[in-house]
């Protein structure tokens, strides 16, 4: 999905502006399992359910996200992968946690500065955001946020479906 856009002033580090784009699928509650080996089975052992867990999450900037917006900002805005709040039923351990992060970002549903925000004329400006075969059919947001000294000053919400066609 190709995400583009203008602004009224430039966009950069010398005039502190700068765009986010942070896409995210419905949430869903996740499992995550630790196999254990018992007389040669693997068999699942410990476990944590996951209850909000975006089914797919990618975010671009014009520069890291940590660099643009202060931490309070981005955890209230759930900008990051690390400002996502992954809280966790069962066993609380932050292994699984750390699992869940590793599982998401390896089969490409939850992507972190895969591709930066292009800026082209000082004022335009561009990413692409790439959905893996994997992801779920259904409805996206494509969240667009112009920050300006460290603040968010401007947001647009733009909505995607997503369905299979053809044959499989």
């Amino acid at each position: 999905v190709m995400v583009f856009g203008a602004t009224e002033r430039l966009i950069g580090p010398e005039s502190g502006e700068d765009v986010v784009i942070v896409a995210s699928g419905r949430p869903q509650a996740t499992v995550v399992r630790r196999k254990v080996n018992v007389l040669g089975f693997w068999l699942n052992g410990p476990s944590a359910v996951f209850r909000e867990v975006p089914g797919f999450y990618a975010i671009a900037a014009t520069r890291p996200v940590w660099e643009v917006l202060p931490e309070d900002v981005r955890r209230a805005a759930r900008l990051g992968l690390d400002a996502l709040p992954l809280r966790a039923e069962g066993t609380q351990a932050p292994a699984f946690r750390a699992a869940l992060l590793e599982l998401k970002q390896r089969d490409g549903r939850w992507q972190e500065y895969a591709a930066p925000v292009a800026v082209a004329g000082g004022r335009l400006f561009s990413a692409r955001v790439s959905f893996p075969d994997t992801v779920q059919t259904g409805s996206y947001r494509i969240e667009v946020l112009l920050v300006r000294e460290r603040r968010i000053v401007a947001r647009q919400e733009l909505f995607l479906r997503v369905d299979r066609v053809g044959t499989a």
